[in-house]
């Protein structure tokens, strides 16, 4: 924790908004840096509304993909598990 707060001192404007800049997205992604992945995300929403109705079929895939199959709702999962539970 020091390491990241210079010994307990914030950091700097400038060095804050620079640390918003992910170097990769998926640096951002794997090291749990959600300021990083928002910025992406933001300027990601921002190129899909730039681009207009030619992003719709990105827009589509995104909410199939992040849209929960029928098969893990959550009175499902509990089903399987107290089937496979001896004595539930």
């Amino acid at each position: 924790m020091a390491e990241k707060t210079d010994n307990g001192e914030l950091p700097h404007t400038v060095d804050f908004l620079l640390n918003i800049i992910p170097t990769s997205v998926f640096s951002a992604f794997a090291e749990n840096a959600l300021l990083q992945v928002l910025f992406f995300a933001v300027l990601f929403g921002l190129a899909l509304a730039k681009i207009g109705s030619k992003a719709q079929v990105v827009v589509s895939l995104i909410d199939q993909a992040s849209a929960a199959p029928p098969h893990w709702s959550c009175r499902h999962v509990r089903r399987k598990y107290h089937q496979s539970v001896p004595g539930q």
